[in-house]
């Protein structure tokens, strides 16, 4: 019996000491799977003036029983520069990552990833992050006006709100306006209210080209440099009537095919020369009702149970003076 006893306590006794072995064994796996670490891999600028260059610094830890070569250091934009200083890391050493952002012609929220390539064998790069929110110079309230569709011959005017610091600065004479095609005309001229505000009017001239059109205004100030953008997009009906101007596909039972037809007349002898999907999700057949007159376009979806549909199809004429016929598509499943 005592020789029973004797046998049991040294097996347990083997068993604790395999487990404190193996604690020990264990702590010691951890302690050696020591890292390349960052201090801090995100850095928000905060809410910055457009122009300004800013600034920042990222500390790499070398964690490891290992010297860490460092690769490179690169940036997803051409605006953000960065460098590395030191290309070969010593064990329980630091290096720096410095970043510099040139907000010059950024608007709104920006956000840039840094990437830095590293030689460890428990991870190929760091990656970093700067945020910054950057408050115009000069801007336009919004960046684009939805004219839609302007008859033959029709005139459109409207008005638009400068924001910025510029824009409560300068007077209109120190602005320029530019537009990108002829056809639209542009000026500046100040609010009246008791904050000094400068806005621009706009006209689309009769003389605008016929089709579909997102032709771009300029305004520029110089000391210091900034300019805002406003696109204005829409169409302008010619010689070609087209009927309807839009698809719409809307289907609750996709038993059915959903289907359109689009009907293009013109008292000038026109031909339909291409027809472009830019969508990808139509399916077409053009008929030609009356030659160099009349055509019809059959329009269906390649696929009925697509859930959203948001595209353009583009028809192309051989009319100088309506080359181009722009038909939007929406709809999808319900």
């Amino acid at each position: 019996m005592r020789r029973f006893t004797l046998i049991a306590l040294a097996i347990v006794a083997a068993a604790l000491l395999i487990f404190i072995l193996d604690e020990e064994v264990v702590a010691q796996f951890d302690a050696g799977r020591r890292r390349l670490t960052v201090e801090k891999a995100l850095h928000d600028f905060g809410q910055v003036e457009e122009g300004e260059i800013v600034s920042a610094s990222f500390i790499i830890f070398n964690g490891t029983d290992e010297p860490v070569r460092i690769e490179s250091a690169r940036s997803d934009r051409a605006d953000t520069k960065c460098n590395c200083s030191a290309r070969l890391l010593p064990p329980g050493e630091h290096a720096k990552l410095e970043a510099t952002l040139d907000t010059a012609s950024l608007r709104g929220k920006v956000v840039r990833n840094i990437s830095l390539a590293v030689h460890d064998p428990d991870r190929r790069e760091l990656s970093f992050t700067l945020s910054v929110t950057v408050e115009p110079l000069l801007a336009f309230i919004q960046p684009f006006v939805f004219v839609g569709q302007l008859p033959k011959g029709a005139s459109y005017s409207g008005k638009i709100r400068l924001v910025g610091k510029l824009a409560a600065e300068k007077k209109p004479s120190e602005l320029t306006v530019e537009t990108s095609v002829r056809g639209i005309e542009a000026f500046i001229v100040s609010r009246a209210g008791p904050r000094q505000e400068l806005e621009m009017h706009y006209v689309l001239l009769p003389e605008l080209r016929a089709g579909s059109f997102e032709e771009m205004i300029t305004v520029a100030a110089e000391n210091p440099s900034a300019s805002a953008q406003l696109q204005l997009i829409g169409q302008k009906l010619g010689d070609i009537t087209v009927h309807p101007d839009r698809l719409h596909f809307f289907s609750t039972d996709h038993a059915g095919e959903p289907s359109q037809t689009i009907e293009f007349t013109s008292e000038k002898t026109f031909h339909i020369t291409g027809i472009e999907d830019a969508g990808g999700s139509l399916e077409y057949e053009l008929l030609m009702l009356e030659e160099g007159k009349r055509y019809r376009l059959d329009v269906r979806l390649r696929n009925r149970s697509q859930a959203n549909i948001l595209g353009l199809l583009k028809v192309h004429t051989d009319l100088a003076e309506q080359p181009l016929i722009d038909i939007p598509v929406i709809g999808g499943s319900r």
